[in-house]
């Protein structure tokens, strides 16, 4: 029964990053759609503070802030999936002063530039924030808790595990083991 429930529990986000991390080859999937599903999977993979969620009828929201990052692939993504009987949803922002009710916050990162802009005082407690970078020498250190890396052509991500706790968020082992270290 327990090896059972592991394979249950594991087999999920290994199967996505195996079959989204690799952008080489894939005419159907984009880095939109794949970043839009690692964004989901970790929140499945992540444990929010208590009280986070007031009831279970409350919607679980993925927020966007950027020159459209994701498109509509996001809702794409999310549609008919919950996360521990949540209804998942999907807002786009135009700017951080309506953060709040957003359990994870996606900012695009520049295209044209280094490092991503992040604000570095966005740390509000139970929100999960990710970003973007081009590589893992230009990660945000004193922002973003997940930072996506395109490297050798796959979406990979780097996780701030500090940043998480002060956030008061426990990222998963498993979700951790599949991480890359930190700036080189």
């Amino acid at each position: 029964m327990r090896g059972r429930t592991f394979f249950w529990l594991w087999a999920p986000l290994a199967f996505t990053f195996l079959l989204l991390g690799s952008l080489h080859g894939a005419e159907t999937l984009t880095e939109k759609k794949v970043k839009s599903a690692f964004l989901y999977n970790f929140a499945k993979f992540v444990e929010w503070p208590v009280g986070s969620l007031s009831s279970s009828r409350q919607p679980f929201v993925f927020c966007t802030l950027g020159d459209n990052p994701l498109g509509g692939t996001l809702d794409e993504v999310l549609q008919g999936k919950t996360i521990d009987d949540h209804p998942l949803l999907s807002r786009h922002l135009t700017n951080l002063a309506s953060v709040s009710g957003c359990q994870v916050l996606f900012i695009s990162g520049p295209k044209d530039s280094g490092a991503p802009t992040f604000p570095a005082n966005l740390r509000l407690p139970g929100l999960l924030t990710v970003t973007e970078a081009e590589s893992r020498n230009q990660v945000c250190k004193h922002g973003a808790i997940i930072t996506f890396v395109l490297e050798s052509n796959r979406v990979r991500f780097v996780i701030d595990d500090k940043g998480a706790q002060r956030a008061g968020l426990v990222i998963s082992s498993k979700l951790l083991s599949l991480a890359l270290p930190g700036a080189k």
